[in-house]
């Protein structure tokens, strides 16, 4: 505040400027400038002294007078705080100096860098019973940079050991949120692998593939990424050349630690990629363990447990999961066991959701039945419907004549149809010769896989022919059949089932 030559008697009646004046001294220090070189002998100094003791409010105020000490009177002390700044000449030099100094001008502020979406905000934790092996091995190849394949069949936890590896501790404090999941299930071409894998980088998902991964490579140079490509069957299936080539891309890309789940038959994306090639069915303790952790531990000790998961879940995480939250709240396990007996494979959904590959056995299942995999051979589609009820499985020797009369079908033909079960994970590995599939998976697909009727036909003469054969029992002939009937033995009470449809000699079927 600049004082001038006027009188500060003047000063001191200007209402306005007193308000104003008064008001900034509330928040701010304020520095008055306006002694004549006569100093503090100035005589219009002591109005400008009246005029300071006349401000009429509750605050305390300090006020500091700048001043030449040879020039600073006993009399001007009280109140005031004196600052001695030397000779007069170097005043203006001492006032530039009580400025704040300049900061140096700070560098440029990066933009800020897109929200990623997270797998801590999309997926919860999954709890993966029976899988610790399997979820370390993807965890280290993820910090190792190096890329991992989870493979199975439908509804076998592929997903949850995937993302159960993003949860890793060694894993989040590799790449912290920089943690994602792309759900590509539904992708119709092999391009949706880099579309899908930028919107979960919050990057445009429009351009061609090679603007699409240099957008990915970009945002992968700020920090390491670790991405989930799940369920990536359905792209690689449209143009298997085209996303194996895309897979490629991506895992050489610098910074990006990529997972990938699918069904069937795993796809290797690198020489050093960890590949889990078929995800086993839960062991009993396992298989216990998950199915307590969701219908609640009272029943840890229910007689039909065990038989619930080894005879009728067999390990199948997804039923597993789906018929554990069937009993929560039920006394026993007695009435779901029975509901079992009535209902078998519509059961298998979750209660009160939208069937999807994650709330429903037979929706995942069919994810794979529409594959263009089994649409290229409607063999094997056909073959799944002759399994549906074959809960002992059938002798792969007998695929030729069941799917066709005599001469019908090739060998090579009815081998390719087993083969591709095999490579879509739709029959347990385990059983060499033989293919037979879950039974949660077996019983959905009795739901949903109609029985080409003369493959009907043709299943049924083949179980009266070994009726026929067991009255050779305790006959010399007998060790010649015995292995093809016991092997049998666990289809009977299916087969009879499906004869209830078809009329047939009441004594030929009573001999099974």
């Amino acid at each position: 505040m600049i004082l001038g030559t006027k009188s500060y008697d003047r000063q001191v009646t200007d209402e306005r400027r007193n308000f104003l004046q008064g008001l900034a001294s509330l928040t701010r220090p304020t520095l008055f400038v306006g002694c004549s070189a006569q100093g503090l002998n100035d005589p219009d100094f002591s109005g400008l002294r009246d005029w300071l003791g006349g401000w009429e409010d509750s605050l305390q105020r300090r006020y500091w007078l700048v001043s030449r000490g040879a020039d600073l009177r006993p009399d001007l002390r009280s109140g005031l705080f004196p600052i001695d700044y030397g000779a007069h000449a170097e005043l203006s030099k001492f006032l530039r100096e009580l400025a704040p100094g300049k900061a140096p001008p700070s560098p440029p502020l990066p933009p800020p860098e897109p929200e990623i979406r997270s797998i801590d905000y999309e997926w919860p934790k999954p709890e993966a019973f029976g899988r610790e092996d399997e979820i370390g091995k993807v965890a280290r190849a993820l910090i190792a940079g190096r890329p991992a394949v989870v493979a199975g069949g439908p509804g076998m936890g592929k997903t949850t050991v995937a993302v159960a590896a993003m949860y890793d501790p060694d894993v989040k404090a590799r790449f912290g949120r920089r943690r994602v999941l792309a759900t590509v299930e539904d992708a119709p071409e092999p391009r949706a692998f880099l579309a899908k894998l930028a919107l979960s980088l919050s990057l445009p998902a429009s351009g061609d593939e090679a603007s699409l991964l240099r957008a990915i490579e970009n945002a992968c140079a700020a920090a390491p990424v670790a991405a989930i490509l799940d369920n990536a069957e359905t792209a690689l299936d449209a143009d298997p050349p085209a996303g194996q080539r895309i897979l490629r891309l991506l895992a050489q890309v610098p910074n990006l630690s990529l997972a990938v789940t699918m069904r069937g038959v795993p796809v290797r994306p690198r020489a050093d990629a960890e590949v889990l090639g078929d995800l086993a069915p839960l062991p009993l303790d396992a298989a216990r363990s998950a199915f307590l952790a969701v219908a609640g531990a009272e029943f840890a000790h229910d007689p039909f447990l065990d038989a619930l998961l080894e005879s009728t879940l067999e390990g199948h995480a997804l039923s597993i999961q789906i018929v554990a939250a069937q009993a929560v709240g039920l006394p026993s396990l007695a009435g779901l066991q029975e509901r079992w007996n009535e209902e078998r494979g519509a059961i298998l959904k979750q209660e009160g959701a939208k069937e999807s590959r994650l709330t429903s056995v037979r929706a995942s299942l069919a994810l794979s039945l529409k594959s263009p995999r089994m649409a290229a051979h409607p063999l094997a589609r056909r073959l799944v419907a002759l399994l549906a009820y074959l809960p002992a499985g059938l002798a792969e020797s007998d695929v030729k004549d069941l799917l066709g009369d005599k001469g019908a079908v090739s060998k090579a033909r009815a081998s390719e149809a087993a083969d591709r079960l095999r490579q879509m994970r739709l029959v347990e590995s385990r059983v060499k010769g033989r293919l037979r599939m879950l039974t949660p998976l077996r019983e959905s697909a009795r739901l949903d896989v109609p029985l080409h009727p003369p493959d009907r036909n043709r299943l049924l003469d083949r179980f009266l022919k070994l009726a026929e054969a067991g009255n050779l029992v305790a006959t010399k002939d007998w060790p010649r059949v015995r292995e093809a009937i016991e092997a049998e033995s666990g289809n009977l009470d299916s087969i009879c089932d499906l004869a209830h449809a078809r009329p047939v000699e009441p004594i030929a079927w009573l001999a099974l």
